[in-house]
């Protein structure tokens, strides 16, 4: 038996619980076990993964699942398992086995992955940026599936936060026109119970007239915890009530998509 963990709750009513070395051992070998427990179907793309590329799933990455359910090995199980069958199918069987790089799973999206739709905030690492307007006329969805799962993957290996509090999602309205449906739904049904991603607070910027609609559509995808975490922040409203550190102002000069493609570049060497 794991042993009894310290919960601290924050002021989002999130859980933390105190991630002794002790307490981190012992649910990991709780989640192997519950991994044995799934069903052949449900591991079917899991084995392939573990035959493929076993480098990959080591413990830090199994880490991340666990602390996405907030060590709940049922759901942490689950969600693995559930990954790697989405990521088998936005990347397909020929790149889903390969490293989370440039030159490996995301080698034939970096034109996507230049337009930015997804970022990061310098100095901000909990924060992940939208802008709905960073697409192409033509887009391909799962590309852009993929590149959140590629900006999502290296923010959460570079942040251990992230992944013990979850992500801050900035989402920019300014230019949005109409609403993608299809790409919020793909997002949603690769991301809510496969990837390893807790969401902290989304935060809905530079809002048009047509929000509310907006806000009723993304809704339809959120869970319901996570619907209670989405904030409009209109007119004279600060960002900062909600971001700690971070204003408007902060966020547009923290932005520097093509350094940090770059960066990544040299990182993954």
């Amino acid at each position: 038996m794991a042993p009894q963990e310290a919960n601290a709750i924050d002021d989002r009513e999130q859980t933390h619980p105190d991630e002794t070395e002790a307490f981190l051992a012992a649910r990991l070998v709780e989640f192997d076990k519950e991994v044995a427990l799934l069903t052949e179907q449900e591991t079917k793309f899991l084995r392939q993964a573990q035959a493929n590329c076993s480098e990959l799933l080591d413990q830090n990455f199994k880490l991340m699942f666990l602390r996405t359910d907030v060590f709940n090995v049922q759901l942490a199980a689950k969600r693995y398992a559930s990954y790697w069958e989405h990521r088998v199918g936005l990347f397909g069987p020929e790149k889903a086995f390969l490293p989370m790089t440039l030159d490996g799973a995301m080698k034939d999206d970096l034109e996507t992955l230049a337009l930015g739709y997804t970022r990061t905030v310098q100095d901000h690492g909990r924060i992940l940026f939208m802008d709905p307007s960073r697409t192409l006329v033509d887009r391909d969805i799962d590309s852009i599936v993929r590149c959140q799962w590629y900006v999502s993957t290296k923010a959460l290996m570079s942040e251990p936060e992230m992944q013990k509090k979850g992500a801050i999602f900035v989402l920019d309205l300014d230019t949005i026109r109409h609403v993608d449906r299809p790409l919020i739904k793909r997002m949603a049904e690769t991301t809510n119970d496969s990837f390893p991603l807790r969401v902290s607070l989304c935060c809905m910027i530079n809002p048009p007239p047509l929000t509310d609609f907006f806000v009723k559509i993304v809704k339809l995808f959120m869970k319901p915890k996570v619907r209670q975490r989405l904030y409009v922040i209109k007119g004279d409203q600060k960002l900062v009530k909600h971001v700690e550190g971070l204003d408007m102002k902060t966020l547009y000069t923290a932005l520097d998509h093509d350094k940090w493609i770059e960066t990544m570049r040299e990182k993954e060497g």
